[in-house]
């Protein structure tokens, strides 16, 4: 009988310590995603944009899709096999005078020395 007692009192013992390891893990998981959330937040209050890119094996960018960019207003400068399209002078008009060949485009982003994107680079595969 004072066998089955002791047993009783491990199992409670192990229980009681896996709980507290348990409550531990999930008062330390929601700090740090409440931290991660008001980060993102504020960094969007100042106007930083958060950007996400997939990077996959195949990171071709196609003639029609880099068309399809200069469609719409650039955010960055575009370097385009060295011919240098300014985001703030560019238009639709000029797309066809710029010679794009039509042949996939490898892209690569060129980054400023507090890590924010400031070209996108695309060069012929």
């Amino acid at each position: 009988m004072l066998m089955e007692n002791i047993n009783k009192l491990i199992y409670m013992g192990i229980g009681v310590i896996l709980f507290c390891i348990g409550t531990f893990l999930l008062i330390n998981g929601s700090s740090k995603y409440i931290h991660t959330v008001k980060v993102v937040r504020q960094n969007l209050k100042d106007d930083e944009v958060l950007y996400q890119q997939y990077i996959t094996e195949e990171a071709n960018t196609s003639y029609a899709e880099l068309i399809g960019m200069l469609f719409n207003q650039l955010d960055y400068d575009i370097e385009i096999d060295g011919l240098i399209i300014d985001k703030s002078t560019h238009t639709q008009d000029k797309i066809a005078s710029y010679g794009i060949e039509k042949v996939d485009y490898k892209k690569e982003y060129l980054y400023d020395y507090n890590g924010k994107i400031y070209k996108i680079v695309f060069t012929r595969n």
